[in-house]
């Protein structure tokens, strides 16, 4: 009898340990950002751990396209959320949503990694690489031929299309960056990243078919 009340207490208690982590899924699910902040700000973790869950991946997109390096955006993407934990209560919701007010903090954060990464000496050179205009699917496909390539390719492109692009793909730039460097209308950078897309293409084509590009 003894045993069996204690079986029957056990699996009670596991019913309602399940019920308990289900109703607290559920719950966070339907809790929004800026109330998962303002309990952050209240020294929640639990709160931190749900916005991880919510935008981990994201981030990590967000920075692998500054850094180009996956064990520099994994410990970036570590270091975005505990640091937006300590600098929670700079977050004022009236002024914007959590989601973007992080995205720009991991965006910002990146680019000072880079460039410190730069400073010792972690990218060999400056020059846009073969990696940096390929989909992640297809980086680990290139040879030294191919990135040789593309940056024999990057000579028929005009300043205005090779600034643009070295911008977006090595610096995370966005358009309105590029325009505010070079001085020109979002509308005209749109114009040399695509046109320089294309005649990336064109020549590259060029140099797989074994013709001369002129």
């Amino acid at each position: 009898m003894a045993s069996t009340t204690l079986r029957a207490s056990t699996l009670t208690l596991r019913l309602d340990n399940a019920l308990t982590f289900a109703e607290s899924t559920d719950a966070a699910s339907i809790v929004t950002d800026e109330e998962l902040g303002l309990r952050m700000q209240a020294g929640d973790e639990t709160a931190l751990r749900i916005i991880y869950e919510r935008y981990a991946n994201v981030v990590r997109r967000v920075v692998f396209r500054i850094l180009h390096d996956d064990a520099e955006a994994d410990d970036s993407v570590q270091n975005v959320f505990w640091d937006m934990y300590r600098g929670i209560h700079r977050f004022d919701p009236s002024k914007g949503s959590l989601r973007g007010w992080l995205m720009q903090y991991a965006r910002h954060r990146a680019l000072n990694q880079k460039k410190a990464l730069k400073q010792r000496g972690f990218y060999d050179t400056a020059e846009v690489d073969a990696a940096d205009i390929l989909p992640a699917s297809r980086r680990s496909l290139l040879t030294p031929e191919a990135t040789l390539a593309v940056r024999q390719a990057l000579t028929f492109l005009t300043d205005n299309q090779r600034t643009t692009l070295m911008m977006v793909f090595l610096e995370g730039k966005e358009m309105e960056d590029v325009a505010h460097h070079l001085g020109q209308q979002v509308s005209n950078v749109r114009h040399h990243y695509y046109r320089g897309m294309s005649k990336l293409r064109e020549v590259l084509s060029e140099k797989v078919a074994g013709r001369d590009v002129a």
